[in-house]
């Protein structure tokens, strides 16, 4: 991701990298005996909703992040899975 938004960030294009954690969906629902260590991961204790993704990536798509670049996973990235870093003791500036 940053060797790519190094390569064509002159030309105003920027290259982010969104990780989803647990979505509720059809194939991955936020029930049943796999959910709950799941959610036990994440510091709000629930799975997300596919509207959460969708809101994260309009926004790095949007003018607003405009400076916003180069974000790939094991680096600094923008995180939409509830924050489950926070129970692993990590912590990323956002």
């Amino acid at each position: 991701t940053q060797a790519l938004a190094r390569e064509i960030g002159s030309r105003g294009i920027t290259v982010n990298n969104v990780q989803p954690g647990p979505i509720d969906t059809e194939l991955n629902p936020a029930t049943g005996d796999w959910a709950v260590p799941q959610k036990a991961a994440t510091a709000l204790n629930r799975y997300g909703h596919v509207n959460d993704i969708a809101a994260m990536v309009a926004f790095v798509a949007s003018p607003d992040a405009s400076y916003i670049t180069g974000y790939r996973p094991g680096s600094s990235h923008l995180v939409a899975r509830g924050n489950e870093h926070l129970k692993r003791g990590l912590v990323l500036l956002q």
